[in-house]
């Protein structure tokens, strides 16, 4: 695991993906509350990855826990913004339900 400063001096923080096999889609979880960029961001990830990206999308933390109950997500990238959680709380949450 890697930490990654962004521009507005927010840390995220990585973690090793299992190799995968060229035909199979990597699995991308997003629980972004504001729909607008929701789309936004399903629209660019689909023009830049196209056949290599499956992405599920929930617009909250709670959302997100049902999904994950359900599917397995090597990757899941949430804002920081999401209503039932504040800041880092919900990436500590997350780690917690689904190591």
């Amino acid at each position: 695991m890697s930490i990654i400063p962004f521009e507005n001096g927010a840390t995220g923080t990585t973690m090793p993906l299992p190799p995968l096999e060229p035909s199979q889609p990597t699995w991308v979880l997003l629980i972004e509350p504001d729909r607008t960029l929701s789309l936004t961001l399903q629209d660019l990830s689909f023009s830049l990855f196209r056949e290599t990206l499956d992405l599920a999308m929930a617009c909250s933390l709670r959302d997100g826990m049902t999904y994950l109950c359900a599917h397995r997500v090597p990757l899941i990238l949430i804002s920081l913004t999401v209503s039932d959680y504040k800041g880092l709380d919900a990436v500590r949450v997350l780690r917690r339900t689904t190591p």
